[in-house]
Formats: structure tokens, sequence, C-alpha cells
């Protein structure tokens, strides 16, 4: 289960619930995407055929602190791969509202 934990002083945190016994008990764990500047929002996996996950999430290219959503300037979709379903790399833009905008698409 890819969900945003908002509940402690260090922002919106992309997380995943992983429940090892039919969904009776979760634990919650932080998403670690590496490579990414910005902050993430908004998971969405993909089960890939080679078993991996990619996952697709919203961001601000900025840099700003805090939820992306609320910050000025383009935004972005982005996607990253994992093995695990925690630690992803690779990410990699996707779409960008300044493209969308400028006609490009």
């Amino acid at each position: 289960l890819y969900f945003v934990d908002a509940s402690d002083s260090a922002g919106d945190q992309p997380s995943v619930a992983i429940s090892k016994d039919l969904g009776q008990t979760f634990e919650k764990q932080t998403i670690k995407i590496k490579g990414a500047a910005t902050p993430a929002v908004d998971p969405n996996p993909v089960l890939l055929d080679n078993s991996k996950i990619r996952l697709y999430y919203f961001s601000n290219p900025v840099g700003t602190s805090g939820d992306p959503a609320a910050a000025s300037g383009p935004h972005q979709i982005m996607s990253a791969q994992s093995s695990d379903g925690v630690n992803f790399e690779s990410p990699r833009e996707v779409f960008a509202e300044e493209y969308y905008r400028s006609g490009c698409l």
C-alpha cells in the first residue's frame, strides 16, 4: 500500500505499508528514491513484467521543501524503479507542466 505520510514534522514522506500476514498487520517504511533532488508525493506503483516496480510520483523541480503541489514554478511527473518496493533508483521525468504549457506536447 503506497501513500504519503504527513504524520511527523519532516513533512510529506512517500511511504509504503507492507503486510506479511494477508493484511492483518502492516509495517510502514519510508520510500527512498536514490538521485531524487526534490520531494515526491502522490506515489503510484506499477508492477512490471520483470517483477520490478515502477513508481510514478508528483514533484516540483524548484527543489523546495514541503508539499511540491503548493510550490510555485513548473511541476512534473517522475518515475523510478525498484526491486524491493522501498528503495528506488534512476529517477526520470515523464511529464513536465512547462512543456505542456509551451505547446511542445
